[in-house]
């Protein structure tokens, strides 16, 4: 509370009365003067009323103080000291500046009291004074009144925000305020421990002021907000002073992260194939199969990929041995890896511990200070260079907790492991705050790995300030994980995964029995009876030249094998002036087609059309196609069936005979001079001409026989006919002289 002069009841009475009795004709003058006081007073409390009759008061405000007040648009208040000791002056503010909205000097007695109607939702300013806007040190009652209800319809916001206050040894002395990016006053109020009170917020970002009457802090208080979902959105306390105010947001947490494509439990190289494959029928020709294996994919050390990997850390946080026992903030001296290991493009083979929760490979900071104050983003020269960050933030294991490192695992996948194991938070209201993190590099395929099983934030020290990424020597390229940027988070039970992504450093090769198939991730493999297994090999070559082998295998077994298609029928049959093809299936495998070959020796053999297969079927089908220029004599036929990836067998071979002696020609005589007779068992349904270019000629029958083109000129044409059907009956070329 602030200290001023104190002057009692009579005495101001007495120099009130002098005011009015003898400098009377001042008066007019005076109360111009103290129309209103300056807004320079000191925060003292928030008064909130609940709704239309509800009054909210405080017993002791003194002269030179404010309370802040939520309001409504469209409802009427009433501020007012009457009944108090002393001679006040209430003056009215928005909260986010401006001119006073109203004032009194005398409303009740020496009192003051002011009705006023809220245009606007938000918070205002009430201030009390002395008469002459003086401080004044002595207590006085200020009352609130909301009179009317609200028209500007409901507070803003989602009401699913809890904030609990209080805890400490001098609860009365605290209070608190939320205030939005537009600077209105949201919320306020007093201790409310252990129950806590609900906060209706937007979705944003708010500023929250934490305020002590004694000015010696909050003594142990906390003040902490989570929403409906139990999320932590801000945890703090004000150590020492009468005054502190922190920044947090409610937007709800970021979606989680993808998770790494090859989600091995741990870095190591791995290539890991499909089960063992049986299969009920393998083809003869054999059809093409694929087999496929998922290699752990990394790459040149120059670029990272971050994703979330599921929470399970490899190596006990327990493991290691001790560092920074009893110290805080300093640097391991040069601690020798016994692999080599790969870092933004360069090789090393020693490292340096911080007990900030990081590691380096710059070597001029061993047995050094490693510093705790930081708030550039990564990258940032700034920040630690040439450094993994997992998590660096201010923690001080010389009260509490453990910081050991360890070589763990076996060749080619040895770990440098990290534990931050059960480790204070600096600062004396933060020590109850515990963490436990832990770093591991892995050999061959350079990955770090960053497991979190507890991490709060002390918003009181270093802004609470952590980070998880890495960056490079020069501070100018790092990667950091999503949400987990320079900044005040909370985080437990969580697992970050940068794997090495620049140009791919492995190579997967496939063989049969010791012969080469193919390389890369899948290869087409054609299988037969009984059995046949496939190795796949993945060889990684590390940034200094060395190469590191794993391997897997996949087995392929047939139970029986099959024809692409099961053929159970093939005729062929002379039909008039055609000879229709008929064949019958029972199952197709692959099938994409059949071609129709025709030979008149059996030797020589020219395809004549073709018919789509059916790709895949276990029903019967039937297929017809009909030759509509067969030969006259002795003609043979197959089939030719072709898979979709080219392999072909052929059906046996059946014969027709044909002597008809209509087979053609069917234009007597040709060439003619426009007037012609067709030779033709049976009368066609239609006949049409055509000419070179494919127009139609008109022409005349005056016997059903004899067609007349009396208007043709000399050229080169073709005669169609059909029957009822649509089939094509005979198409010749015949010659106009």
């Amino acid at each position: 509370m602030q200290c001023c002069s104190k002057y009692d009841g009579a005495t101001a009475f007495y120099f009130k009365i002098l005011r009015f009795s003898v400098v009377g004709m001042f008066l007019f003058l005076n109360l111009n003067t103290f129309s209103q006081c300056a807004n320079n007073n000191l925060f003292w409390t928030a008064l909130n009323p609940t709704g239309p009759g509800n009054t909210q008061s405080t017993n002791c405000i003194w002269g030179g103080e404010y309370v802040t007040v939520n309001v409504c648009q469209g409802a009427s208040y009433t501020f007012a000291t009457c009944g108090s000791g002393w001679d006040t002056f209430i003056t009215v503010y928005p909260s986010i500046g401006g001119g006073a909205l109203g004032w009194n000097d005398d409303g009740c007695g020496l009192q003051s009291t002011v009705t006023w109607t809220a245009t606007f939702t938000g918070t205002v300013w009430v201030l009390v004074d002395y008469w002459t806007c003086t401080n004044y040190a002595s207590c006085a009652t200020l009352s609130v009144t909301q009179n009317t209800a609200c028209n500007g319809g409901p507070p803003p916001g989602d009401c699913i925000y809890s904030l609990v206050a209080g805890g400490g040894i001098y609860d009365g002395e605290i209070s608190w305020s939320v205030v939005n990016n537009l600077g209105v006053t949201v919320s306020s109020g007093f201790a409310n421990y252990p129950g806590g009170i609900t906060l209706c917020l937007e979705e944003g970002c708010f500023t929250l002021n934490l305020f002590d009457s004694f000015g010696d802090g909050w003594n142990g208080a906390n003040i902490t907000i989570f929403n409906d979902q139990g999320d932590l959105l801000f945890n703090g306390t004000m150590a020492s002073g009468s005054f502190i105010s922190y920044n947090f947001c409610t937007e709800p947490p970021p979606p989680p992260p993808a998770p790494c494509y090859f989600a091995d439990p741990t870095g190591c190289p791995s290539i890991e194939c499909e089960a063992d494959i049986v299969i009920p029928m393998c083809f003869d020709p054999c059809g093409p199969l694929q087999v496929e294996c998922e290699v752990f994919e990394t790459g040149a050390t120059t670029s990272y990929d971050v994703c979330a990997i599921d929470y399970n850390p490899p190596y006990s946080f327990n493991a290691g041995i001790g560092f920074s026992i009893g110290v805080d903030d300093v640097w391991t001296n040069l601690i020798p890896l016994p692999f080599n290991f790969c870092f933004f493009g360069n090789v090393y083979n020693q490292v340096v511990v911080g007990s900030n929760g990081l590691i380096s490979f710059n070597p001029g900071y061993a047995a050094g200070f490693c510093p705790w104050a930081f708030a550039a983003t990564c990258p940032s020269a700034a920040l630690p260079i040439n450094s993994i960050f997992g998590i660096y933030h201010d923690i001080d294991p010389s009260i509490c907790g453990d910081a050991r490192y360890a070589i763990l695992g076996s060749y080619p996948c040895r770990a440098f492991v990290v534990n931050y194991d059960n480790i204070c938070h600096f600062f004396p209201s933060c020590n109850n705050l515990i963490s436990t993190h832990q770093i591991v590099l892995y050999e061959t395929t350079n990955v770090i790995e960053v497991h979190i099983q507890s991490k709060p934030t002390c918003y009181s020290w270093n802004s609470g300030n952590a980070l998880v990424g890495v960056q490079n020597a020069a501070g100018t390229t790092g990667f950091v994980a999503p949400g987990r940027q320079t900044g005040p988070w909370t985080a437990s039970n969580e697992s970050w995964r940068f794997t090495p992504d620049g140009a791919p450093n492995f190579t997967v090769d496939w063989y049969e029995a010791g012969v080469y198939l193919g390389s890369g991730l899948t290869v087409d493999v054609c299988p037969s009876e009984p059995s046949h297994t496939y190795e796949a090999v993945a060889t990684y070559t590390n940034c200094n030249g060395s190469e590191v082998v794993v391997e897997d295998e996949v087995t392929v077994v047939c139970q029986s094998v099959m024809l692409p298609i099961e053929l159970v029928d093939f005729q062929v049959k002379n039909r008039s002036r055609f000879v229709d093809l008929t064949w019958q299936t029972q199952s197709e495998w692959n099938n994409e087609k059949f071609e129709l070959e025709r030979s008149d020796d059996i030797v020589h053999w020219k395809k004549i059309g073709e018919e789509p297969g059916a790709g895949f079927s276990q029903t019967e089908i039937q297929y017809l196609w009909i030759d509509q220029q067969p030969l006259n004599g002795v003609s043979y036929y197959r089939l030719k069936q072709l898979d979709f990836d080219g392999n072909f067998s052929y059906s046996e071979v059946r014969a027709v005979e044909r002597s008809d002696p209509f087979s053609g020609p069917f234009v007597i005589p040709n060439p003619n001079a426009g007037s012609f007779q067709i030779r033709i068992q049976e009368k066609p349904d239609q006949i049409k001409i055509l000419d070179a270019t494919g127009r139609e000629i008109p022409f005349e029958m005056p016997l059903p026989s004899m067609i007349i083109m009396s208007r043709a000129s000399a050229g080169t044409y073709i005669i169609e006919a059909k029957d009822l059907n649509g089939q094509i009956m005979f198409r010749e070329r015949f010659i106009i002289e």
